[in-house]
């Protein structure tokens, strides 16, 4: 009996001996960094690929972070310009971690970090539209305007806060649907007569298609009636009545008679 015992004493002993030592050595990758905390609080951050060592669990333990310049899209959003007109854009942000530490303390998480940039970003383009009138967002950008001044405008108050706030640095901002508004009042700017309804053209590849961005050209009058839907019949039961009694409004072509 005292002998089982010896021998079970002794086969924790090395076990807790290799806990010890696998749980001292740190393998960082070099697309992330890797902070250590002590009893919760951050004290060094291993940002270079490598063996490190630390003090062993549960004295220290690592947070493993992203590197790596990682890119978020934005949904569409309603915003207004100075003289009250709606305009719909879709955003797309990239960043990356650039003070692991700060945002340790402050975010934590991709998911955390997406939501802030998301609030950031939403806060941004609004004031930024909100002091701009239509006429200088819409259409393509001279001398200046266009939406290339809003990307300006919007990154840049984004990078100082985001880097400010919560170590991030925001390395590109701009709006998609390659720079264009994808989405506007067309009653506001051009009367009907104006217009030139089009059918969207066949993609030439499933992977353009599934893209998200705009894959033929697009006029400053043309306008594509299949895309209504996606905005105005997201209830199902008016979706239903609609397509039932003016399914042909959504047809650049409908059928004569």
């Amino acid at each position: 009996h005292t002998h089982a015992m010896k021998t079970l004493l002794v086969l924790l002993a090395v076990a807790a001996l290799l806990f010890a030592v696998a749980t001292a050595v740190v393998v960082v990758d070099e697309t992330e960094h890797a902070v250590i905390t002590q009893f919760g609080r951050p004290v060094a951050v291993l940002s270079d690929a490598g063996l490190h060592g630390k003090l062993p669990a549960p004295i220290q333990r690592v947070t493993r972070l992203d590197k790596r310049v990682l890119f978020t899209a934005q949904q569409p959003t309603e915003l207004l310009t100075s003289d009250k007109k709606n305009v719909v854009v879709s955003t797309y942000l990239s960043w990356r971690i650039a003070d692991p530490l700060k945002f340790l303390t402050s975010l934590r998480t991709r998911e955390a970090a997406e939501a802030r940039l998301a609030a950031l970003v939403q806060s941004e383009l609004g004031s930024t539209l909100g002091n701009l009138p239509f006429s200088s967002v819409v259409p393509a950008p001279t001398d200046g305007g266009g939406l290339e001044q809003v990307e300006e405008r919007v990154q840049k108050t984004c990078q100082d806060a985001a880097l400010r706030d919560f170590g991030i640095e925001v390395t590109s901002f701009g709006v998609t649907r390659l720079g264009r508004v994808v989405f506007y009042d067309y009653d506001e700017i051009e009367y009907l007569t104006q217009c030139n309804f089009r059918r969207i053209p066949a993609a030439p590849n499933p992977e353009l298609e599934m893209s998200g961005e705009v894959w033929y050209p697009v006029a400053r009058n043309d306008v594509f009636p299949e895309e209504f839907g996606a905005f105005l019949l997201t209830d199902p039961r008016v979706r239903a009545a609609f397509m039932k009694h003016h399914a042909d409004l959504l047809d650049p072509e409908p059928a004569a008679g």
